[in-house]
């Protein structure tokens, strides 16, 4: 593990310095390192031990942006059904529109990223 650059990073210091990053730079990405990453990931645990992973590796900019624009129409009508479902219930209604505008943002700021790089 430690050939690949920041995996020698001790558990404690990697928690305390680890942050949210909502903006990914368009370098490509090793395979080695890709192969590794999905390595430790079976290793994470599942509910219920289910350990029903699966990975799709996708390199192609025009899949990735193919894959973009299925998934925010995806968000559309989902997002759009669960907005509609919550209304009636008033004690969940703040915490899911919350989820669901951050969901929106992050989708429209990755839609300008893609056509702006």
């Amino acid at each position: 593990m430690a050939d690949i650059p920041g995996f020698d990073m001790p558990l404690a210091a990697a928690m305390q310095t680890q942050r949210a990053i909502r903006r990914l730079k368009p370098d490509p990405v090793d395979d080695a390192l890709v192969l590794r990453l999905i390595e430790l990931a079976l290793k994470a645990p599942t509910g219920s031990n289910a350990q029903n992973w699966e990975f799709v590796v996708v390199k192609d900019r025009a899949v990735k942006e193919r894959l973009g624009r299925l998934n925010r129409q995806a968000w559309r009508l989902y997002g759009g059904i669960g907005r509609r479902d919550i209304a009636v219930d008033f004690r969940r209604f703040g915490m899911v529109k919350s989820v669901a505008d951050t969901v929106d943002q992050l989708l429209d700021r990755e839609q300008r990223d893609q056509y702006a790089g």
